[in-house]
């Protein structure tokens, strides 16, 4: 299975239990999905490199960055990413391996989020550093019928990570 192949099936999923559960497929193809979760604000890795780290929104920050080696995420111990050992770590890393940086942003047009929802923007949206297809995570609620919640991408972490 392609990393596009793998999208199209992502494509339009109303139910995190089948990102998950092609999560399995993404693994068995050595592919990443990257996708945010608006029910605990979450960024999630499934398939080849798993992971998750919580993203917190503050509407005066953002673009939230976080970076992803072959081995998984690569977070800081410090209270944010501007510490000088957590960039000398970076710095230190991407000499000797590929680390791509994964972006999350939250409300595609920089409005409230009702603003976004109206205009079609979706509520989260994942780009990466690396050769990806794109999928749209939608949710299907009393108040939010066919809303983007994420546009997340799938990669092949071989190529990505491995030339």
């Amino acid at each position: 299975m392609t990393k596009e192949e793998l999208a199209k099936r992502l494509n339009g999923t109303t139910f995190w239990a089948t990102v998950e559960d092609l999560g399995k497929k993404a693994e068995d193809n050595g592919l990443v999905i990257a996708v945010v979760n608006d029910a605990d604000n979450t960024l999630y890795l499934f398939g080849a490199i798993e992971g998750s780290v919580r993203v917190y929104v503050d509407e005066t920050e953002g673009p939230f960055v976080y970076r992803l080696g072959e081995n998984g995420l690569i977070l800081s111990e410090c209270d944010n990413e501007d510490c000088p050992y957590f960039k000398d770590e970076i710095k230190a890393r991407n000499n000797e391996e590929t680390i791509v940086d994964l972006t999350v942003y939250y409300s595609g047009s920089g409005l409230d989020e009702e603003a976004d929802v109206e205009l079609g923007y979706p509520l989260w949206y994942v780009e990466a550093e690396a050769d990806c297809a794109r999928w749209n995570f939608i949710v299907q609620s009393d108040d939010k019928v066919g809303v983007v919640v994420c546009s997340g991408v799938v990669f092949d972490a071989k190529k990505t990570f491995n030339g």
